[in-house]
């Protein structure tokens, strides 16, 4: 499967431009994730050096995402020609998500129950 991931609020407490604090068993989950052979895409609007900051944090936190900000090696081989803009996913995990929408405490939930039951 294709995980579309955010940064800000969803793998790290929101206080872009800064980094926030890591949220509990994100990366573990991600990391988990990898290991079964799942495609992680880092899905973020930051950019520039503040993508580049995020992109560091993670690297300092043992994780690389498969993919940053752009489609799937499979989803490429599958539809080749013009990448649309919309980055395709099986799942996507954001803060702004209808469930989500900016609650620290249920990402925090989220994260623990997900990596629960991998």
């Amino acid at each position: 499967m294709i995980y579309a991931v955010d940064f800000d609020g969803t793998i790290v407490e929101d206080r872009f431009p800064q980094i926030g604090k890591l949220i509990p068993f994100a990366l573990e989950s991600l990391r988990k994730l990898q290991s079964q052979g799942h495609t992680i895409i880092l899905w973020t609007c930051r950019h520039e050096k503040d993508l580049e900051d995020a992109l560091k944090f993670l690297e300092e936190n043992n994780f690389t995402p498969d993919v940053v900000n752009d489609h799937s090696p499979q989803m490429l081989k599958l539809f080749p020609g013009p990448k649309p803009k919309k980055i395709y996913a099986d799942i996507y995990i954001d803060d702004h998500d209808f469930y989500f929408y900016k609650n620290l405490d249920k990402m925090k939930n989220f994260w623990v129950d997900f990596y629960n039951n991998l």
